[in-house]
């Protein structure tokens, strides 16, 4: 101890000799680690592990988590064929914006601190794909078309090219997306690069509708593919394919795959469904099996929320068999059935327009199930212009049908005497408002005894129509239900709400408790007040008769042509075509409408009535375009090729008549006219000679130029003028 402490001692004293030796050392030790730091930080394998293990390694690791909760977040339309790469959304991708974050710092370190690494490329690839899930999909582009042109890895060049292409897809840069595939499907890949192409080529077809080049290439990949959900996901989709081009068999054994790849319960029930949608089915028996295995969906408890479903997917087995009336049945039951999920009750609603469209041309239905499926049908549905053209086509089809109805049957009515009208409207409306007034009745007590069911009357079920509320029974009843049930029942009179009337007691909720209503007085009463409305529309004065046979011609031009153009109906085209020439006899549609019956009789053949009408053109209208596209069914084809110049020579010619050049006027539409004699302005180019003609000759030139024009061209916009012209003329 005391030997230690000497030793201390003679340390302290002769420490200044020995701190100078001991300090010559401390002052290189600093510059030695200095220096040992600085040889590893430029070492190659430093950077690379470092790199690798504290950047690339966290990000690319978060990356794939975000990817795989990205799959499982999918939201799939299993009545369309599945998109190949599940739509991502704005919104869900913005859930996970602090992992992309995440992965985009721990990417970027690579870029700052360890540019030197091998690891460089492989960051930008994951940079690239950060921006394309933080939706910035053009910095995507530029990341991955760096790595494409930068890096050596032709295994990681491949990677970016096939994300690129998914960039571009996503963008709409179709054109893009196809350059890269082409240049793609040129090289030589790695088995998982190829099967990542092929996947993301399947991918680009599904885009454009092009199912057979999209089934093509996912049966090429799905089996390069690991077993899983993945897997799975792709057999479904190559058997929908499969299943749209009826070839049931090979859908069958992809359906059945789906099942061998552990999917998830959704997946698996719909590939179960779809199994037995393309059953092979060759008696009656394979027919009742397969209903009875509905059956039993419907009774599995776990397929509570896919009721709608079944019944759709019924629907569909039955449309099958050519069981049209139970395929209906089964689709409003997936309508009653579809609660939460207004999605496939608008394909319920769009698969009964459909059906009533075609085959049961129920025209007038088919309107109200389309109208019911544009509420909720997605805007990206394939056929979805087509679908929505349809509903529109419907709704003016049953507009003009329901305006030619009412206006032939207030015409009709128009003519009866005084006694006669009222008898026929008491009759009529009271079986009418009856019938009404039951159906009002039979909802009310439904709903009284939904209420009662489930000790809430809040649950009464949604009614939608779209008639007036007042027309409407289900939503009057609705209304009744609803007043009765906050106030009781109350008189009609000033200053309802101060009544002092008790309240109804419980069981009295709806319409009178236990008291009946007076159904005579009410329909009495109905009756009454349906009749008064009608008297202010039957056209009872001349002015009246006149508006009405104007909604009745046009009514009737407009369903022939709808009947025609739209619904393929040559038959009820004709009968509404004859109709409005029989009426009408002199319509102003009369050289469309005889144009109309010569090409239908065409085409049925009937070439004599085809015949008929085709003379009653050349006769009736020799210059109207009419008469040139019977000669030369091209004829207006070929006009429109120079529309443009005739249309510029016309404007010429009318400048000079309006600066009183009137011969230069003439000389331009002789012209004109001598180069191109057919035109689609032939009658413009008539009537300014009529004008022309007005201002240089006498009365009796001017009225013979007019009289001829009108005869000429009954059909012309330009009639109308010309006849007032020659009114004013005349009475000079």
């Amino acid at each position: 101890m005391r030997q230690v402490y000497f030793n201390v001692l003679s340390f302290k004293i002769s420490h200044k000799k020995i701190n100078w030796k001991i300090l010559k050392y401390f002052k290189v030790i600093p510059l030695l680690a200095i220096a040992i730091v600085a040889i590893l930080q430029a070492c190659k394998p430093y950077h690379n592990i470092t790199a690798h293990y504290n950047a690339y390694f966290l990000a690319n690791e978060r990356m794939q988590e975000i990817e795989r909760k990205l799959f499982l977040k999918r939201i799939e339309d299993y009545n369309k064929i599945l998109d190949v790469q599940p739509f991502i959304d704005t919104n869900t991708m913005k859930a996970h914006d602090q992992d992309i974050k995440y992965s985009l710092e721990k990417a970027s370190i690579i870029y700052h601190k360890h540019d030197e690494s091998n690891w460089m490329d492989n960051a930008y690839h994951v940079i690239a794909k950060a921006r394309f899930y933080g939706r910035n999909f053009d910095q995507a582009i530029v990341g991955f078309k760096f790595v494409n042109t930068q890096s050596e890895d032709d295994d990681l060049r491949h990677k970016s090219l096939i994300f690129l292409i998914r960039t571009f897809l996503r963008t709409d840069q179709d054109r893009n997306a196809l350059t890269v595939i082409n240049y793609l499907k040129k090289q030589a890949m790695s088995k998982q690069n190829l099967r990542d192409f092929l996947i993301m080529r399947a991918h680009y077809y599904r885009t454009k509708l092009n199912y057979k080049r999209t089934g093509r290439y996912l049966v090429k990949a799905v089996d390069m593919m690991r077993h899983g959900e993945r897997k799975g996901r792709i057999h479904f989709i190559i058997g929908q394919i499969y299943q749209r081009f009826e070839q049931y068999d090979k859908a069958y054994t992809h359906y059945r795959s789906v099942l061998r790849n552990n999917p998830p319960y959704e997946l698996a029930f719909y590939a179960r469904l779809k199994m037995t949608q393309v059953s092979n089915i060759k008696t009656d028996k394979d027919i009742r099996k397969a209903r009875r295995y509905f059956r039993r969906l419907l009774r599995d408890v776990k397929n509570k929320e896919y009721h709608d479903k079944i019944y759709y997917e019924l629907a569909l087995f039955e449309l099958r068999q050519d069981s049209t009336n139970r395929a209906v049945t089964m689709l409003k039951k997936s309508i009653d059935a579809s609660a939460g999920n207004k999605v496939q009750k608008a394909y319920s609603y769009l698969k009964l327009g459909e059906v009533h469209y075609a085959p049961l041309e129920e025209y007038e239905l088919a309107k109200k199930y389309y109208d019911s499926s544009m509420v909720s049908l997605p805007k990206n549905v394939e056929n979805y212009k087509m679908i929505k053209r349809r509903a529109r086509i419907l709704g003016d089809f049953v507009k003009y049908l329901n305006s030619v109805r009412l206006e032939d049957s207030l015409q009709r009515m128009a003519k009866m005497d005084t006694l006669q009208l009222s008898a026929y409207l008491d009759k009529n409306l009271k079986v009418k408002i009856e019938k009404a007034y039951d159906e009002e009745q039979r909802l009310i007590q439904a709903a009284k005894d939904k209420a009662k069911r489930s000790n809430n009357t809040s649950t009464l079920k949604e009614l939608q129509s779209n008639v007036w509320y007042f027309y409407n029974p289900q939503l009057v009843a609705r209304g009744r239900v609803k007043f009765q049930q906050k106030w009781g029942t109350r008189v009609l009179e000033d200053n309802w709400r101060r009544s002092n009337k008790d309240p109804e007691p419980p069981d009295s909720l709806f319409i009178g408790g236990d008291k009946k209503p007076d159904k005579g007085k009410i329909v009495a009463d109905r009756v009454k007040k349906a009749k008064e409305e009608l008297y202010k529309i039957i056209p009872f004065t001349p002015e009246a008769i006149k508006a009405s046979d104007k909604k009745l011609e046009d009514g009737f031009y407009e369903l022939g042509k709808i009947y025609n153009l739209h619904l393929n109906e040559n038959k009820k085209a004709i009968g509404s075509f004859e109709e409005l020439l029989k009426r009408f006899s002199k319509t102003k549609y009369e050289a469309e409408v005889l144009y109309f019956l010569y090409l239908i009789n065409k085409n049925l053949p009937n070439a004599s009535r085809a015949a008929y009408y085709k003379q009653q053109v050349l006769k009736k209208y020799p210059n109207s375009v009419y008469k040139n596209m019977i000669i030369n069914p091209n004829w207006l084809k070929e006009a429109k090729k120079h529309e443009k110049e005739v249309k510029e020579a016309y404007k010429k010619a009318y400048e000079a008549y309006q600066n009183l050049q009137y011969e230069k006027s003439q000389q331009l539409m002789d012209a004109t006219l001598k180069k191109f004699p057919q035109n689609l302005i032939q009658d413009k180019f008539s009537f300014l000679k009529v004008l022309i003609i007005s201002r240089t000759q006498n009365k009796e030139v001017r009225e013979k130029a007019l009289l001829k024009f009108i005869k000429d061209y009954p059909g012309s916009n330009l009639k109308k003028f010309a006849n007032n012209l020659l009114k004013k003329s005349k009475a000079m």
